[in-house]
């Protein structure tokens, strides 16, 4: 133990240090770019209309002879590591001489529309103290930066990310701006919904991450690329158990009424099983004494997006000649928010979309979970011409157990920050407590007696 936390303090204080640092930096220089009146592309005072009007012509969206006139804003979500806005744009004519439009874009090919979009939606990375603390402890504005500027160039993984105008990122201050596109035209569902997933948003999920691990399946550049390692995640484990009882407890969610949650609390606090579980689980990251060789990284890892659920998808209803003649549609995906993948085994993403699927919609589909993992497979193989899925369906049912497991470590981690009082729960409150509720089901229906023998949990009770 006291290892630990000599690991984890290793780990902290050169991050507190760059906090600290980049709150000095950025106050003498918002004071600066106040007295100047001028402000870098970075920064949310940086959008303006002549900065939106080339960021738009370099993206191929917006031609020569038109500019942005006029940018409402208006706030969308102001979260606790970013913020999200939606801006209005018009336009208006202008004489450019003959000149045409520059013909430089990001991938994939913008929509086939040079007269600019209505709507676009900003992120703003580290727009306050708090969000660039978070950042400089657990750097994931680096990462969904790595992932538009680099993923995004892998296999189809494009066409499932909004497209993206612009990108500014300033490093060393921890701040930045992307420009995306605005998919609020497309089908969003919320993780508080009480009904969870439908079946067919759940295989949409499926076939997102089956195509996301595809690209990036033996990729060993790639993968090194994602690689997350954040040791004190897993040394201040046993005492987020204890404040994750308190918490529960506080809300009136007491062993009663989620005897599942409870046990399986209980058995991540057993040494012996908490460590199994992230050895067998994690893939890499947690412990900084973790190695993997090239080989087991391109066989047994992929890049997971790391947060794959219902308030980070976009869903439409496609239909081919075939389908519309059945009256049938196909259900795909869209997923924004990448700030968090991360090179992991692939039960990863599989088990939190499994998390956003009530008892309901479980007891309608006996084969439900087969079913689910099938379609992962399929858009696995469907990514490279001649590969099949190389994770086999007994290799990931006898994974699921483990992934809800890693799915119960995290909510206790987070759930201090995300309920307090159930009377003035924040949006993340309903949505933790949706996902525990879901999560007690998926725990009693998918974690069986034997397992919890083979990993000497045999004395549980109410299982």
């Amino acid at each position: 133990m006291p290892f630990s936390y000599l690991v984890a303090a290793t780990y902290l204080v050169p991050h507190v240090a760059l906090a600290i640092c980049r709150l000095l930096a950025t106050a003498v220089l918002q004071g600066v770019w106040r007295l100047t009146g001028r402000y870098p592309r970075f920064t949310m005072r940086g959008v303006t209309k002549a900065t939106l009007t080339a960021q738009l012509r370099k993206s191929g969206c917006l031609d020569a002879s038109r500019r942005v006139a006029g940018v409402r804003w208006e706030v969308m979500e102001a979260g606790s590591v970013s913020s999200v806005h939606r801006l209005h744009l018009t336009y208006e004519d202008v004489d450019v001489g003959g000149q045409s439009a520059p013909s430089v874009a990001l991938r994939p090919a913008p929509p086939p529309c040079t007269t600019g979009p209505t709507t676009i939606v900003v992120k703003v990375l580290g727009g306050d103290a708090k969000c660039r603390i978070i950042n400089s402890l657990v750097k994931i504005y680096p990462v969904e930066v790595r992932d538009y500027r680099c993923l995004r160039n892998y296999g189809r993984i494009a066409a499932l990310q909004p497209f993206v105008y612009g990108l500014e990122y300033a490093a060393w201050l921890g701040m930045g701006i992307i420009l995306l596109e605005d998919l609020g035209h497309l089908r969003c569902r919320k993780s508080r919904d009480p009904a969870g997933a439908t079946r067919e948003e759940a295989f949409a999920l499926a076939r997102v991450a089956g195509a996301v691990h595809a690209a990036s399946y033996g990729n060993v550049a790639l993968l090194r690329q994602f690689e997350y390692r954040l040791p004190h995640f897993d040394h201040i484990f046993p005492l987020s158990v204890k404040t994750c009882k308190t918490v529960l407890i506080g809300i009136g969610l007491t062993r009663d009424r989620y005897p599942h949650i409870w046990q399986g609390l209980d058995d991540l606090c057993e040494p012996n099983f908490h460590e199994l579980q992230l050895r067998r689980f994690r893939g890499i990251g947690l412990d900084p004494r973790d190695t993997i060789s090239d080989v087991d990284m391109a066989t047994r890892f992929v890049v997971n997006h790391g947060d794959l659920r219902l308030d980070n998808a976009f869903f439409v209803d496609l239909e081919s000649d075939q389908q519309h003649r059945a009256g049938s549609t196909t259900t795909e995906a869209r997923v924004v928010d990448w700030q968090v993948s991360f090179t992991r085994a692939p039960y990863y993403d599989l088990c939190w979309i499994l998390d956003e699927v009530a008892q309901p919609t479980l007891d309608a589909n006996p084969s439900f979970l087969i079913d689910f993992l099938t379609a992962y497979q399929g858009a696995f193989a469907a990514m490279v011409v001649g590969r099949e899925c190389p994770f086999s369906l007994d290799g990931l049912l006898a994974n699921v157990p483990w992934g809800l497991y890693t799915n119960l470590h995290y909510l206790a981690v987070a759930a201090p920050g995300m309920v307090t009082d159930v009377k003035t729960l924040p949006p993340s409150g309903f949505s933790f407590l949706r996902t525990m509720e879901r999560l007690d089901h998926l725990l009693s229906r998918y974690v069986s007696v034997a397992f919890r023998r083979e990993n000497g949990l045999a004395d549980a009770h109410d299982w």
